[in-house]
């Protein structure tokens, strides 16, 4: 067959399918490359992550570390941290939690072994004091070096698009149909993040709040993150009284005493480094005087000031012993003045120092 050669005499050129026009070819690339992105390679949100390698736990406390968390803590914090329990006695890898006592120091020791109990492994770790947060910092080490591997899924292909002339390529195939849906996403929390609440009752003694030395009794309560804490004290300060003492001695009969009690609520944010926590004090309460002969206020505010050293010793996982020394600046010091019940001015029964100090320790319990 002949084509038909026109004047010009160059061949006709062959006719070109019917394009689409340029807005719609470029939002179908758009829509592409947007699928492309959201279907990118990596573990979406529905896939469920793999299981970590499993391994068989040889834990053991050295002599002078009976305070320390025990092996069942340390499986339970690694499988925490894991989402799943990772050891198993029959397990090839071998890891070898070891705990001993140097000085008032501790120190950890982490060994991996592989299936022939070659060492594939090791660190070593260090606390000065506190034997709960070296175990902490090797559960994170141990469930660092079993976390499994994250892979990484392809996006199901879909079927081979037309193919157009020699040449040239047609247009991409739809999508494939998604994959069946996964264990929905959750949020990762590191265990050692999650706060701490612990409550507790205790006593003290103060010097300075009082017309004279006082006990009292508190009741605590306190939520623990790591390296601060928030705490909430309610303290009662039992009666505590002195004589009224003024020269010459007016119409105050001799022998008139000026006690009283306090009740107050102070809020202590705290920075902690080990056993030790250093916080700042914010009170505020009544003042309830009374004074044994003549006449005297009923009631007074009390606000203060003031700062805090603690040490907090653990006694159990559950128990543990908070003691503490506190130095207060009242912010409204109280006076307390005495009358006769006459219209004769009263004199000054006792005034609050500008500084007290108190002392005392609390058993808290660990909420679980």
């Amino acid at each position: 067959m002949t084509l038909p050669v026109p004047a010009s005499g160059r061949p006709p050129r062959p006719s070109r399918p019917p394009q689409p026009p340029r807005s719609v070819a470029a939002a179908v690339v758009a829509g592409l490359l947007a699928l492309a992105v959201w279907t990118a390679p990596g573990r979406a949100c529905g896939q469920a992550p793999p299981s970590p390698p499993s391994a068989r736990l040889v834990y053991s406390l050295g002599t002078g570390t009976d305070r320390c968390p025990d092996e069942d803590a340390f499986r339970s914090e690694v499988s925490a941290r894991l989402g799943v329990d990772p050891f198993h006695p029959e397990a090839a890898v071998v890891i070898e939690a070891t705990i001993a006592r140097a000085g008032a120091a501790y120190r950890g020791t982490i060994i991996r072994h592989d299936g022939g109990g070659a060492v594939i492994g090791r660190r070593e770790f260090a606390e000065p004091r506190d034997c709960a947060a070296l175990v902490s910092r090797m559960a994170v080490s141990t469930s660092v070096a079993l976390s499994p591997p994250v892979p990484r899924f392809a996006p199901p292909a879909g079927p081979p698009g037309p193919t157009g002339p020699a040449g040239s390529v047609g247009p991409a195939g739809p999508p494939g149909p998604p994959g069946p849906p996964g264990r929905p996403c959750e949020p990762c929390t590191d265990p050692a993040s999650r706060p701490v609440v612990r409550v507790g009752v205790g006593a003290l003694g103060a010097y300075g709040t009082l017309p004279g030395p006082s006990l009292g009794i508190t009741a605590y309560g306190e939520v623990r993150w790591r390296t601060w804490s928030l705490a909430v004290e309610g303290r009662a300060d039992l009666p505590a009284g002195t004589d009224v003492t003024v020269q010459p001695p007016p119409r105050i009969p001799v022998g008139t005493t000026v006690d009283a009690r306090l009740a107050s609520v102070a809020v202590a944010p705290c920075i902690r480094r080990g056993v030790f926590a250093g916080c700042w004090l914010l009170a505020g309460g009544v003042v309830f005087p009374r004074v044994s002969q003549g006449v005297g206020p009923d009631s007074a505010p009390y606000v203060a000031t003031g700062v805090r050293l603690a040490v907090d010793i653990r006694l159990t996982e559950v128990f543990s012993l908070l003691v503490h020394g506190s130095g207060w600046t009242p912010l409204a010091p109280v006076t307390v003045r005495v009358g006769d019940g006459t219209a004769a001015a009263p004199v000054v029964g006792w005034s609050m120092p500008s500084w007290s100090v108190t002392a005392g320790a609390t058993l808290l319990v660990t909420v679980p």
